[in-house]
């Protein structure tokens, strides 16, 4: 067994399949890869700190994947990540001074009118193809005949 992860890292060394040892000032913490029941390739976080707490851990994580669930994090909603994350981050860099105040309020104005109303309730993770009747409705710059090819 390969003592470390396939990506050349340093930081993270491969303790059993699956399962990966990082060491930081806190201690040892752990992190499972998996592939997930939609076909993509997730690391999860562990909560345990010793390498057994972990393999237990990895193994009831595993087994949720196996039975058919789906270990990715809860549904997200567009405008609850504006909420919860875009909006309080261009914030602090207004803050912070690298970005304008003015183009802070551009922002939270184009959000509000424009991608809100159409995006709000989509959930995060869902793809919106160029084709979507819902992207050519919104766009600004279409014509009617734009849009029709388009959605053709």
């Amino acid at each position: 067994m390969r003592t470390e992860s396939s990506h050349g890292s340093r930081r993270r060394e491969r303790v059993a399949p699956n399962l990966y040892r990082r060491r930081t000032a806190d201690g040892d913490r752990f992190d499972v890869a998996f592939r997930d029941t939609d076909g993509r390739m997730r690391f999860r976080v562990l909560e345990a700190r010793s390498q057994r707490e972990a393999e237990r851990e990895a193994r009831r994580l595993l087994a949720q994947r196996d039975s058919g669930e789906r270990v990715a994090t809860a549904p997200l909603s567009f405008a609850a990540f504006v909420e919860a994350e875009f909006l309080p981050g261009i914030d602090a860099l207004a803050d912070a001074g690298r970005r304008s105040r003015q183009g802070v309020n551009l922002d939270r104005t184009h959000l509000r009118l424009y991608l809100l109303p159409a995006l709000g309730e989509l959930t995060l993770g869902r793809s919106l193809g160029p084709t979507s009747p819902r992207c050519c409705a919104t766009s600004a710059a279409g014509t009617y005949r734009s849009r029709r090819a388009i959605t053709r």
